[in-house]
């Protein structure tokens, strides 16, 4: 009896992730060091009913993208 090998390809291939994108996902406490305030600001921003601060939920944590923050930051951090 011989074994018979199958090339299998995913119906949907899994997105690619480059490094720079892995590395700009961050903690609501180092976005909040990289700003000079508190955990609680950075919190209350991402809850803010106009213009909250961009964030996600990825396996339980929430992280925030660097360069959005940035960019929401530039924008938006002068009226709060």
């Amino acid at each position: 009896m011989t074994a018979t090998l199958i090339d299998y390809k995913p119906k949907f291939p899994k997105k690619a992730q480059t490094k720079s994108s892995v590395s700009n996902w961050r903690t609501p406490k180092e976005i909040a060091e990289h700003f000079r305030t508190t955990e609680a600001t950075v919190s209350r921003w991402g809850t803010l009913p106009i213009n909250p601060l961009p964030r996600k939920k990825i396996g339980g944590k929430v992280l925030i993208d660097l360069h959005e923050a940035d960019k929401w930051i530039n924008e938006f951090g002068t009226q709060y």
